[in-house]
């Protein structure tokens, strides 16, 4: 879903069981008895090859063996059944090391694990398809299907973030999906939850809760408008209500991508068909499930109790009773609304048109002056120092706002961009004052022109001219992204 999840970059330690393409022992998880043997396996879809690794739970009797267990018909009846499940992965290209921590926990519980590299065909920032995604899925899924030691009756789909939208696609289609999890997956649409998202984080950096409009929503319509958000209008509502097989929802008390007391109560009241459906909340965590006590500033490690959740519920698939390890409640500030619609004259060519206009018209004082000066024409006109600092301050907001918006855009506005002073990110605060600069000295250019306006050449009519009218486009075009908002 969303442009920017934070890596996890302590797993990237732990690539190494995954390395090669022959049976490996797998490591007992931490507190538990298991172990787990990996196999590299590939699956198509779509014409795509895609690769991952399958964790294997080891019996006693295999525990310490580096064969992997005998997926012949000769054989089946020796071997223990399984259930299993698929990871998929979050939005952003992803490597399957990103959730080896989820399966190794699965693997070391009794579930045959696959996790998958994300496609990178078809998957890009102009470019996706969650029915593409799912049908990715389905046929890694079918992949531990085939296996002697799976359990078919017994197998289902992870899915987080992004996935979390993926997977009731995919199981809402394909009968094979024994079973969902949806971890920090959201309820409504992406656009929606984007801009409630950025409008958090924002105000984390220093923003105050009115900059939320001009900034989080303007921008993310914006992008939706250039095509910079794709599948940003995805309902996730009809997928739910067509699951018929058990559904975990997996809440982080402190998600700030996917407001998860909506989505809590939106999973509540739609998966009413699930046979069995379970919502729990990981207290201390953000997004990611990483420890965290608001969301914003996180550990490395995992919140207490979320890797072993996931693997508990399955376990109780067989008929036993599940309670959520805790009665923690999921904490969110605000809640996302749907999005207007640009208007003709927030579009993106008038966006377009409107930055050319401003940047032609304040580079075209200073080119003048340069053209001026080659020729030896070094006498000021009369309003010579207020249209210098028209231009130059003009310049030097456009820019500076413009990249300021391509950051935010760059990253969902989730990295601090600054100190903060009175009650701003000292940024923002320096773009205003730069916007009101512009406005002052457009005034100033325009009363000194109307006094002199008997003296004032052509060539200096034009040259004026031309930078008050950068200065009459800047001013609706600042408003409209809060520069002038107190």
């Amino acid at each position: 879903m969303l442009p920017a999840t934070t890596a996890l970059l302590v797993l990237s330690a732990l690539i190494v069981p995954l390395a090669g393409t022959s049976p490996s022992n797998g490591d007992a998880e931490p507190g538990s008895d298991s172990a787990y043997i990996t196999e590299e396996v590939s699956f198509e879809n779509d014409g795509l090859t895609l690769h991952g690794t399958v964790l294997v739970p080891s019996t006693s009797g295999e525990r310490g063996s580096q064969t992997p267990p005998a997926t012949t018909a000769t054989s089946t009846s020796a071997a223990p059944r399984h259930p299993a499940v698929v990871i998929v992965a979050g939005s952003g290209v992803r490597p399957r090391s990103d959730y080896l921590a989820e399966a190794r926990a699965f693997a070391a519980s009794g579930v045959v694990t696959l996790i998958y590299d994300k496609r990178t065909v078809g998957y890009s920032l102009t470019e996706r398809s969650y029915e593409q995604l799912g049908d990715d899925a389905v046929a890694a899924l079918r992949v531990l299907r085939d296996r002697a030691d799976v359990d078919p009756a017994r197998i289902g789909l992870w899915g987080h973030s992004e996935g979390g939208w993926v997977v009731p696609t995919a199981a809402a289609s394909h009968s094979e999906v024994g079973f969902v999890i949806l971890a920090g997956a959201s309820a409504r649409p992406p656009a929606e939850v984007q801009s409630w998202s950025t409008c958090r984080y924002l105000v984390n950096s220093g923003f105050a809760d009115r900059m939320c409009a001009p900034l989080g929503g303007n921008l993310t319509r914006l992008m939706v408008a250039g095509g910079l958000f794709p599948e940003a209008a995805f309902d996730p509502l009809p997928a739910l209500r067509r699951l018929r097989v058990p559904t975990l929802a997996v809440l982080a008390q402190f998600d700030q991508s996917t407001a998860p007391v909506t989505s809590e109560r939106v999973f509540t009241e739609t998966l009413t068909e699930s046979p069995r459906l379970s919502v729990c909340v990981v207290p201390g965590a953000d997004h990611e499930f990483h420890a965290s006590s608001n969301g914003f500033e996180v550990e490395e490690r995992y919140a207490n109790g979320y890797l072993e959740l996931a693997p508990a519920w399955v376990a109780a698939l067989d008929g036993a009773a599940f309670d959520c390890p805790t009665a923690a409640r999921a904490q969110q500030i605000g809640a996302p609304t749907p999005l207007r619609s640009l208007d003709w004259f927030e579009s993106l060519p008038v966006h377009a048109a409107a930055g050319i206009a401003m940047l032609g018209a304040f580079l075209s004082y200073p080119m003048w002056a340069l053209v001026r000066r080659m020729r030896g024409r070094r006498i000021p006109g009369p309003a010579a120092r207020s249209a210098r600092l028209l231009s130059a301050a003009g310049l030097v907001t456009v820019l500076g706002t413009v990249c300021l918006l391509g950051y935010l855009m760059a990253t969902g506005a989730t990295d601090p961009i600054g100190p903060v002073l009175l009650d701003r990110p000292a940024i923002w605060l320096l773009l205003q004052a730069l916007t009101l600069t512009v406005v002052g000295a457009a005034i100033w250019t325009a009363i000194t022109w109307w006094r002199h306006r008997d003296t004032v050449s052509t060539a200096a009519r034009i040259r004026l001219g031309s930078v008050l009218a950068g200065a009459i486009v800047f001013v609706p075009w600042a408003a409209w992204w809060g520069l002038f908002t107190v």
